[in-house]
């Protein structure tokens, strides 16, 4: 089974939020409610969004994802602030750091791929991966770090000696890859623009 990097926003103070940081809740829960916004983002609102859960048995899911549409129906952007990185989120984080200017910038690359840290100790994703978490403050850091990086100077270190020699998760050496990780990156800015405008968190799922 491959592993995909998946980033959502999320108002830091959000109840279930507060609940898997004290470890009141498991961290499955955010998980859960990352892919209710998934099926949310794909039906756009064209079928009941309680559908997702109608038969849903487990009392504490079928709470969280109806405390997930109590807060969409306060801000509906939030359905939009994500960032998917597919299994690219090793290379994107080994040719930001590879570009970092100190080692105050490299620390900042490495949480905007990887957050800041777990949300708990015990709340990891379906393949045992934790659960990380940014905070707002983190997340605007982050993104004042990212706005004013061209891809361009991360492209400079694809294809060389170090590069090549690194173990990276599905790391490709053909040329083309270029493109896609351009496309990954920009995604990966503009989440962090988002989020830093909505004053949220980030959560960080490999799964």
């Amino acid at each position: 089974m491959g592993r995909e990097s998946r980033l959502q926003a999320f108002p830091e103070d959000w109840p279930l939020v507060r609940q898997v940081q004290s470890g009141e809740t498991s961290g499955d829960l955010l998980q859960a409610v990352y892919h209710y916004l998934s099926w949310l983002r794909g039906k756009q609102f064209v079928t009941d969004p309680q559908a997702y859960f109608q038969l849903e048995e487990d009392a504490p899911r079928r709470a969280a994802f109806g405390t997930t549409l109590e807060l969409l129906a306060v801000d509906s952007g939030l359905l939009w602030r994500m960032c998917y990185l597919d299994r690219r989120f090793e290379v994107l984080r080994y040719l930001l750091t590879e570009s970092a200017r100190d080692d105050s910038t490299r620390r900042l690359y490495e949480m905007a791929i990887d957050g800041s840290g777990p949300i708990h100790p015990q709340a990891t994703a379906t393949q045992g991966h934790p659960i990380c978490w940014s905070d707002a403050d983190t997340t605007k850091r982050i993104h004042a770090a990212l706005s004013s990086v061209e891809f361009s100077s991360l492209a400079a270190h694809f294809g060389t000696a170090k590069f090549l020699a690194a173990e990276l998760y599905k790391k490709s050496e053909e040329r083309r890859e270029i493109h896609a990780l351009h496309a990954y990156f920009c995604e990966l800015k503009e989440y962090y623009r988002a989020a830093t405008q909505a004053n949220c968190g980030t959560l960080v799922l490999i799964d």
